[in-house]
């Protein structure tokens, strides 16, 4: 079981808004983790850009979590 911590900063702070379970760490798993948190705490539409620090997040520009997320 993995867990993929997932944080957000702006106006000079940091917030972790969870570290939720991934069963893999597939790049859709992480973009679903990614856009639950980030649409619990109401902020998808306040996202300007995005970094992910795994091999999964960052591959693939048809099926990174990155472009997956971005098609949303």
């Amino acid at each position: 079981m993995n867990r993929l911590p997932i944080l957000v900063s702006g106006d000079g702070t940091e917030k972790l808004l969870g570290v939720p379970k991934l069963t893999a760490g597939t790049e859709g798993q992480e973009a679903e983790a990614v856009f639950g948190l980030l649409n619990q705490w109401r902020l998808v539409d306040k996202v300007q850009a995005m970094s992910l620090d795994t091999t999964a997040g960052n591959t693939g520009r048809l099926n990174g979590a990155c472009t997956l997320l971005d098609t949303r």
